[in-house]
């Protein structure tokens, strides 16, 4: 079965709050951080990964998406310079500016 990312809500990860068990043969390596998400969404995200051959364990999944959640935020239209100052003529000559 094919992993579907749009299985767990990016908002809901982002969101979370509770830790996330840590591997505690492997400890917290320098620079990184531990995130806290509810159990039930760990416990959720697990089963999918466990259904999955793309991603290895919970943390992979979870930093993978993190990683496209702010690659999306960045690719967000936003208006160019020149967009801008349009929008500002044609509000002016509307009478809101």
């Amino acid at each position: 079965m094919k992993f579907k990312l749009e299985h767990i809500s990016l908002l809901a990860l982002v969101r979370a709050l509770i830790t996330l068990p840590c591997n505690p043969s492997r400890g917290v390596e320098m620079g990184e951080a531990i995130i806290r998400i509810p159990r039930s969404l760990y416990e959720e995200i697990k089963k999918q990964v466990e259904k999955s051959s793309e991603f290895k364990n919970v943390e992979e999944y979870v930093i993978f998406m993190l990683r496209k959640l702010l690659k999306e935020k960045k690719e967000e239209a936003a208006y160019s310079p020149e967009e801008e100052e349009e929008i500002k003529r044609r509000l002016k000559v509307l009478g809101y500016l």
